[in-house]
């Protein structure tokens, strides 16, 4: 009922849901940044390629010597 009081016994859990939730958002939030900074978005430091390309192409470099 809207005219019940809610003690702290019963919300403590509730807010306890609530930060998880917000941190499992955050997580997800700085994945998707990391993805997009490393694999989608160019860097004017690597010759304005992904790090995902500059290791690959690292990568080819270090075989082929």
């Amino acid at each position: 009922m809207a005219s019940e009081i809610i003690s702290g016994n019963t919300l403590l859990p509730v807010v306890r849901l609530v930060a998880i939730l917000n941190l499992a958002q955050v997580l997800t939030g700085i994945q998707l940044w990391k993805e997009d900074h490393n694999e989608h978005r160019p860097h004017s430091t690597l010759a304005n390629i992904t790090p995902a390309e500059f290791a690959s192409k690292m990568r080819l470099e270090k075989l082929a010597a």
